[in-house]
């Protein structure tokens, strides 16, 4: 599965056991959940439309998105820099999509 975070971000459950993931951001951010498979061409035809910020007309300028992979082995937390963070409660394997020069960072959950 990929949730994307607007058209911020992204997070992909790679591989793992079948759990839930709690994410913390903005109220305004609008999350949307997709198939892994086929969530590149996703993004690149509805970033700036379905996928906002960035905007239509702000999308050009906007920063690509760099993967980051992990493999989590307990409940952590995946802080997107100035953003928010996405809890995992278990062993997995993910990527964070985040804007170049964006820092994502890992830390035990503190929720």
């Amino acid at each position: 599965q990929t949730l994307f975070l607007g058209g911020l971000g992204r997070f992909d459950f790679i591989k793992g056991e079948k759990q839930g993931f709690t994410a913390f951001f903005d109220n305004e951010l609008k999350l949307h959940r997709t198939k892994l498979e086929g969530a590149t061409a996703f993004y690149d035809k509805h970033v700036g439309g379905l996928l906002t910020p960035p905007n239509s007309m702000e999308k050009e300028e906007f920063p690509p998105l760099v993967s980051h992979e992990f493999t989590i082995k307990d409940k952590t937390d995946l802080v997107i820099s100035g953003l928010g963070w996405i809890r995992v409660n278990g062993e997995a394997k993910v990527a964070v999509w985040a804007p170049e020069g964006v820092a994502v960072v890992t830390r035990k959950a503190i929720i």
